[in-house]
């Protein structure tokens, strides 16, 4: 593995609330971050329980898809 792709890392689930501190701590480590969302707009506004909206600044792809769907995850992942 090159150190490109070890430091490329896909977030699902990123519109929850633990999701998204989680973009931002992978984005602040240096981590190329891809996050996979069945609602884009969702990334923007703000979570649950305060959760903070998510900015362009904080991730470097979005993937919109369905979690749960096998070839999402593929296509999410290589893609």
């Amino acid at each position: 593995m090159t150190a490109k792709t070890m430091n490329r890392v896909l977030v699902a689930g990123a519109t929850g609330y633990l999701g998204r501190f989680v973009v931002r701590a992978f984005k602040e480590r240096g981590h190329q971050v891809r996050v996979l969302t069945r609602d884009e707009q969702r990334l923007r506004q703000a979570g649950p329980f305060t959760a903070p909206a998510l900015s362009e600044a904080d991730f470097d792809e979005v993937f919109v898809g369905q979690v749960t769907d096998r070839e999402t995850l593929g296509r999410a992942r290589t893609g």
